[in-house]
């Protein structure tokens, strides 16, 4: 069973249904002045709504809007009966183009109520349209030679002296101007040549004005780019190790990692098309870079792990580089560089008990090379090693890691162990081994331990990027045959 409404419901209903209007969808009559669209009317006149009905003057006016190009006009409103007049407070612009809108809600004494959207553009004192760019020629953003001629046609007859006088380039540029007979076709020519590898913007301002005085429509703006040649890019310097300090650098991890000799700089003969580098190169042997673009003609490449030391590397420049114009090398160029960081390595070892010093710096010696160790119930033997590149107390342990000791033969001999390490200075490494089996005298019988250290980067890479890249061992004998 459905519920009748209460009365409190019934009364609420009958307030929000006298308390609403009908908006009537029947046009709402009124004439204007002028009274069509983009019209041409003197500059004394007067500007004027007539309404069919009377309206409120102050809703009439609320709805009212003049403006130009410059924004809101202000104006005066007068009434004649149910024409509302409409008077700038400051003169009519010859030739300005103004729009005259009434926007808004309009509510009769009947109790009628009218929608209003209107937009009434028009022009003061020009005979016909105001005077526009109706071609240009090259069109915009087109690439052009040198000596390109820029052609521009109006609807009228221009006056030169105006259009010499507020037409510009950007940038500034010295330029021959000619005119056609009927003065509507203009010719610019660069004097000697445009700028090559530059985009040039033209302003046409609407203070250039036609022979009557009636300036242009709006203002107008165009481009062009300017090409210097059709020949390839040229590497002009390629500095492995270092930005030259004068360059510019827009990043201080570049600036750090550069002057750290850690990356490679290379410079063009002109603007370059970066977008494909990535494909434009490649080196070897095959290494990770991020690339950075220093200026739009130099980049740097920083690898992304340390480079090899004393390495050879050659980067090949292919024939995907392109400069900014599109111009690409006919051939691959090659880049042959040595990494200048020098090889970590062992030179010398010196022993203690005194053995003669096994020279590796012409070569790992053949084995087994005969070793003497401290007798007693824990034998020993001091091995110190002669490096090529210092190290520092902190890179110690990652460096002593790389060497090992293992008892060879026979297999039932125990494994020797580190029993001290020492840095005797940064060049000199001293490790004692403990554990040394040896076999009874007179037996004929030697004991092999193998002495070696496996390359290394992360381990043995010191403050100058010196690494060991080679893994070493040699044979060491204990016994009869020491």
């Amino acid at each position: 069973m459905r519920a009748k409404p209460g009365i409190a419901a019934l009364i609420a209903v009958a307030l929000l249904v006298s308390a609403c209007k009908l908006v009537n969808l029947e046009p709402f009559g009124f004439e204007t002045f002028p009274a069509e669209r983009n019209q041409s009317i003197p500059s004394d006149s007067v500007v004027w709504v007539s309404f069919q009905d009377s309206v409120d003057h102050i809703e009439a006016e609320n709805a009212a809007e003049l403006r130009n190009d410059s924004g809101i006009v202000e104006v005066d409103y007068s009434w004649e009966g149910k024409r509302m007049l409409i008077t700038p407070l400051s003169p009519w612009v010859t030739g300005l183009r103004y729009v005259l809108t009434l926007r808004g809600e309009f509510n009769l004494d009947d109790g009628r109520q009218y929608s209003v959207d209107m937009s009434l553009p028009f022009y003061i004192g020009a005979a016909s349209l105001l005077p526009t760019l109706v071609d240009y020629s090259p069109a915009d953003e087109a690439i052009v030679p040198l000596d390109q001629t820029l052609i521009l046609t109006f609807s009228d007859r221009m006056d030169t002296e105006s259009f010499e006088r507020d037409f510009s380039l950007s940038p500034d540029q010295a330029v021959d101007i000619s005119w056609n007979a009927g003065g509507d076709v203009v010719s610019i020519n660069p004097e000697g040549s445009w700028t090559g590898l530059t985009r040039y913007s033209g302003v046409l301002p609407e203070t250039i004005t036609d022979e009557r005085g009636v300036p242009l429509v709006r203002e107008y703006r165009f481009h062009f780019r300017t090409l210097t040649d059709i020949s390839a890019p040229v590497l002009v310097r390629s500095v492995p190790w270092s930005i030259p300090g004068d360059a510019a650098l827009t990043m201080e991890t570049l600036n750090e990692d550069i002057n750290n000799n850690k990356g490679i700089y290379l410079e063009f003969d002109r603007p370059m098309d970066w977008s494909n580098w990535d494909s434009a190169w490649t080196i070897e042997p095959e290494t990770e870079f991020q690339s950075l673009v220093v200026s739009d003609s130099a980049i740097a490449l920083l690898p992304e792990a340390p480079w090899i030391p004393d390495q050879n590397y050659l980067l090949t420049l292919n024939t995907e580089l392109s400069d900014a114009s599109g111009n690409s090398p006919a051939a691959n160029q090659e880049i042959a560089f040595t990494c200048p960081i020098p090889v970590q390595k062992v030179l010398t070892i010196e022993h203690s008990p005194a053995d003669p010093d096994t020279d590796l710096s012409a070569g790992i010696p053949a084995g087994p090379i005969p070793l003497n160790v401290v007798p007693g119930l824990i034998k020993t033997h001091s091995f110190t090693f002669v490096l090529a590149r210092p190290i520092l107390p902190a890179e110690l342990t990652g460096y002593v890691d790389s060497f090992y000791l293992d008892a060879v033969f026979p297999s039932t001999i125990s494994p020797v162990s580190v029993s001290s390490v020492s840095l005797e200075s940064p060049y000199r490494i001293l490790l004692i081994f403990s554990g040394f089996s040896e076999p009874a005298a007179d037996t004929g019988i030697e004991y092999l331990y193998r002495l070696g250290q496996r390359a290394d980067r992360e381990g043995t890479i010191n403050d100058e990027g010196s690494y060991v890249t080679e893994d070493w061992n040699i044979l060491f004998s204990v016994g009869d045959g020491s």
